[in-house]
């Protein structure tokens, strides 16, 4: 095709290029990401570690390696603050109930439930399903009408509702669940709720268990795997007597791992460790039901509120945040004014931006005073109690690279007295804004601790650079202690492997910089990142259509930026040529996958990406339609369509440059970088989907997980450095792990 030409050019700067490209500040992901990649990055072996911890290093003529003690004991404490059953109401949420909310009812309206009878085709909570029966609204609850006698022994009627939002398993499924038992001597009846999968299956169900006898009533939670993975049932209950009222709460804690319940205060774990099988379940129905057992005399019981929602950010309007500098954890040292010293930046013509801060106390127990100091100039002073810390907003005026002093007084009475648990400066819409780096403290030695999450083999990158201290210096890294690399110089860049451990352990890393007292702003860490490996992706391509080397490295930094998660993309192997791939034909799948040399299905931590020169997808009236990226969700691969991006890439050029011969290269790195993380992100579960189940695209133009073409014409000259926003990305989960 004619559009293909400008492919094999070099792109050269030229003056056609739009004056939207000069005037162009790069966000601070790109900035991170830019920074990372164009670093050289060197490697050290075991032998170049011990030549190092042989080597004498020249020193300052000012250097002293003894240090200046503070004075201990609790000088600088500021003792000036002190540390001092009828179902009511249920919540579907996923996460704890902080997260985007999928579905809302208040039970005043039985509008949208939908009976279930004997075409629903799945799983039921009780013994025999019985129609014919109403869902009423009574002040405001739900409650059924008479149940009638059957020799079943449990019976009763069910309604449900489809999700708007589908919700997936391993984004934080919660069911949350207000009771009210009212007893009535002589009659029982039993309630619950339940959530299904896209197969009607039985995901979690709180609900009441009625005696048939005396003031008796169980509640009980319960998470029942699919059957499909074994069908296993985890639950648990709480006896009550008479007439009472609480929450039962069941869901799935992200962080831990692990489907937590709790029953009117009291808490349980019902499974940890869920397998793949199951975190990959489709949260697609609510359902309320009501029962009577056998023929006993019924008494209705009540449902009073209802929400579905996931544990994932509802923000969609600016990029997710790199790492905290912070990480899990960063302790000041000891010192009398103990400080941390950051640089940030901030390009834009803002009046003021906002420094986000996050203190605790660690091994301290007195309240401390803390200072917050910009370019020398103090913005914030204010007791801290041990009890709450700091968590909150310092708003600092001007822009450009300011100079950032976090201060405790006093900090020299006990090793690890507090710690820095979050820190990021933001524009007061929300952007977050570049972190430059961080220095060391005027201290000799001078050390940086911190709490790092690690896993399988687990390396940081290191990029010290002199900055007001002209002289080579030592710096050591430790893990819990142990001494695991060493290097010396002005100024260098290296990524040293510090071992493996167990997924998601954290460790205490430290740096120790040896001299560190030449100057205040001496040296800096302008990169500091720990990360483990958490995926690889095998890349084959066909003749014209391989990426670049710096496509994969982009993708790369990016991840190691965001968290402690590497992405290895390797570009592998040219295959054959075929002239469209066609994702519903097994014989071309069959032709492809002979040259996967990693068995992804079987390894989920491998993900196989083709570069093809055609990928078209069936529709139903159409019949195929030309697309530039599609993922097979059985971990099958990703197929990239890039002849259809090399179109795009000219569309755009003549559109936003009107010279395709000069930018469409340009244009072709955006397409690409843009459709490889879309397509990934699919692999690590970042997706959306309506009722139907197809996907819905992010609505925020900037972010990678928009509709690709749209996302392109939207902002095409940032789409070189992609990303994800605040929601996608809180959506990630690494599979195989």
């Amino acid at each position: 095709m004619d559009g293909l030409a400008p492919f094999q050019s070099v792109h050269e700067e030229s003056d056609t290029a739009p004056a939207d490209i000069e005037a162009m500040r790069p966000s601070a992901i790109e900035r991170a990401v830019r920074e990372y990649v164009e670093t050289e990055w060197n490697t050290q072996t075991s032998e170049s570690l011990e030549a190092v911890r042989n080597n004498s290093t020249a020193r300052s003529p000012e250097e002293t390696l003894d240090t200046v003690p503070d004075s201990s004991g609790p000088r600088g404490a500021d003792t000036s603050g002190n540390d001092t059953v009828a179902t009511e109401g249920m919540v579907l949420t996923s996460g704890p109930g902080t997260g985007t909310v999928l579905y809302e009812d208040a039970c005043d309206s039985a509008s949208g439930w939908t009976p279930v009878d004997a075409s629903w085709g799945g799983q039921l909570p009780m013994t025999k399903l019985q129609t014919g029966i109403s869902l009423l609204v009574d002040a405001g609850r739900y409650k059924s009408g008479s149940i009638p006698s059957d020799p079943a022994f449990s019976h009763g009627p069910m309604w449900t509702k489809q999700l708007a939002s589908p919700s997936w398993f391993h984004e934080g499924l919660d069911l949350e669940v207000s009771l009210q038992h009212q007893y009535v001597y002589g009659k029982m009846g039993d309630v619950g709720v339940v959530v299904y999968d896209y197969y009607k299956n039985i995901v979690f169900q709180a609900y009441v268990v009625d005696a048939w006898y005396g003031t008796r009533s169980d509640v009980f939670v319960l998470y029942r795997m699919s059957p499909f993975n074994g069908g296993w049932t985890y639950s648990n209950y709480v006896t009550m007597s008479g007439s009472w009222s609480g929450t039962v709460r069941v869901w799935y804690d992200r962080a831990q791992d692990a489907v937590k319940a709790t029953v009117l205060g009291v808490s349980f774990v019902l499974r940890t460790d869920p397998i793949e099988a199951e975190l990959s379940r489709l949260a697609a129905y609510v359902a309320v039901y009501f029962a009577n057992k056998e023929s006993y005399n019924y008494d209705s019981k009540f449902i009073d509120h209802i929400k579905t929602t996931e544990d994932t950010s509802p923000e969609t309007a600016y990029p997710a945040e790199p790492l905290s500098p912070a990480m899990e954890g960063h302790w000041f040292p000891r010192q009398g004014y103990s400080r941390l010293y950051f640089a940030v930046y901030q390009p834009y013509t803002d009046y003021y931006f906002n420094l986000w801060i996050r203190v605790k106390v660690d091994q301290d127990t007195f309240n401390r005073r803390m200072k917050v100091l910009v370019d020398g100039v103090e913005y914030y002073s204010g007791t801290i109690l041990k009890s709450t810390g700091f968590d909150g907003a310092v708003s600092v005026l001007g822009g450009g690279t300011r100079r950032v002093v976090i201060q405790i007084d006093w900090g020299d009475y006990v090793e690890k007295g507090w710690k820095l648990e979050y820190f990021c400066a933001k524009r007061v819409n929300g952007e977050p804004l570049s972190m430059v780096g961080e220095y060391f403290p005027q201290l000799n030695p001078s050390r940086l601790a911190y709490r790092a999450v690690s896993g399988t083999d687990t390396r940081t990158s290191i990029k010290m650079e002199a900055d007001q201290d002209p002289y080579p210096r030592d710096l050591t890294v430790y893990v819990d202690g142990v001494v695991k690399s060493s290097m010396t110089g002005v100024a260098f860049a290296y990524e040293v492997n510090l071992g493996d451990y167990p997924d998601g352990s954290v460790h205490e890393v430290v740096l120790q910089l040896t001299y560190g007292g030449y100057a205040e702003w001496g040296k800096i860490l302008s990169i500091n990142r720990v990360h483990r490996f958490r995926g690889a992706v095998e890349i084959d391509y066909m003749e014209g259509h391989c990426p670049t080397q710096e496509d994969l490295d982009v993708l790369e930094a990016y991840y190691v930026n965001m968290y402690y998660d590497r992405v290895e993309f390797h570009l592998d192997d040219q295959i054959p040529f075929l002239d469209c791939f066609h994702t519903d034909y097994g014989p071309d799948y069959d032709f492809l996958v002979q040259y996967r040399d990693h068995d992804t299905t079987s390894d989920l931590k491998w993900e196989w990406m083709v570069f093809c020169n055609l990928v078209a997808i069936p529709r139903p009236v159409s019949g195929y339609e030309l697309v530039g990226g599609a993922h097979y969700y059985e971990n099958k691969g990703i197929f990239i369509g890039d002849s259809s991006l090399m179109e795009e890439a000219v569309v755009l050029s003549t559109l936003f440059c009107m010279n395709p011969l000069v930018w469409a290269p340009y244009f072709l790195t955006a397409c690409r970088r843009v459709t490889m993380m879309h397509e990934y992100g699919h692999h690590i579960w970042i997706v959306d989907v309506n009722s139907a189940f197809s996907e819905i695209y992010c609505p925020d133009m900037s972010c990678t997980m928009a509709l690709g073409y749209e996302r392109l014409l939207f902002n095409p000259f940032s789409c070189t450095y992609p990303y994800y926003c605040e929601h996608h990305w809180s959506m990630r989960r690494w599979p195989g792990w």
